[in-house]
């Protein structure tokens, strides 16, 4: 009986950790997280704006950013 209890505990603990605690981390959301240019020409400036947005409590920090 105690070895049933025990396993139970050690699959339950991780999960109860969990629900009982609030997520107050940043969370970092990209509606449009790739976008499709048209072609341009050798020197042309392309531009686009992409919305960040931070749904989570704390500030949001963007060490790098990389082409994709």
């Amino acid at each position: 009986m105690k070895k049933v209890l025990f396993t139970m505990i050690l699959f339950l603990l991780p999960s109860l950790t969990a629900w009982g605690e609030e997520s107050n981390s940043s969370k970092i959301n990209i509606p449009e997280p790739s976008v499709t240019l048209k072609e341009a020409m050798e020197g042309d400036t392309v531009k686009h704006e992409f919305t960040v947005l931070n749904e989570g409590q704390e500030t949001l920090q963007i060490t790098a950013v990389r082409p994709g």
